[in-house]
């Protein structure tokens, strides 16, 4: 229950660095929020489905959520950072990459022994947080980058 706990706490420290960055940047002439708009909609989703399964809402709420949270949420982050500019080809590989990475990881924790859909989707969770998180430190970084 612990490392939920610890998911939790690194979700609400990547919702506060992005309002962090929203916060320099408002600072700067050039309010740029375009970069990070993504990444925080994403945490928010996140946030929601985490909310919704450790909480344990009642099902019919919980699954619609759960399901987009998990075709979506883990490759969408990866993928923004690996720089594809379409949409299309971004939805498509986050798709993709979300359905692989799902099953990796069910297949992973089953053959060591120590399965749990908790578990499975703390760690979608983990992988959806750091690229958010990696995302809004890259628009942090660029944006000095412009200032000096």
């Amino acid at each position: 229950m612990w490392v939920l706990s610890a998911l939790l706490v690194a979700l609400l420290i990547g919702a506060a660095l992005s309002l962090l960055t929203i916060a320099r940047m408002a600072d700067s002439r050039s309010l740029t929020l375009v970069p990070i708009r993504t990444p925080l909609l994403l945490s928010a989703f996140s946030l929601t489905a985490a909310g919704l399964v450790f909480l344990d809402a009642p099902a019919t709420v919980r699954a619609p959520v759960t399901l987009g949270f998990i075709l979506l949420c883990p490759g969408f982050s990866v993928v923004r950072l690996a720089g594809v500019t379409s949409l299309l080809a971004q939805v498509a590989l986050a798709i993709a990459l979300s359905l692989a990475l799902a099953l990796l990881i069910a297949g992973t924790l089953l053959f060591a022994g120590i399965w749990s859909p908790d578990a499975s989707f703390g760690l979608l969770l983990a992988i959806a947080t750091g690229g958010n998180l990696a995302e809004v430190l890259l628009a942090l970084r660029r944006l000095d980058n412009r200032r000096a």
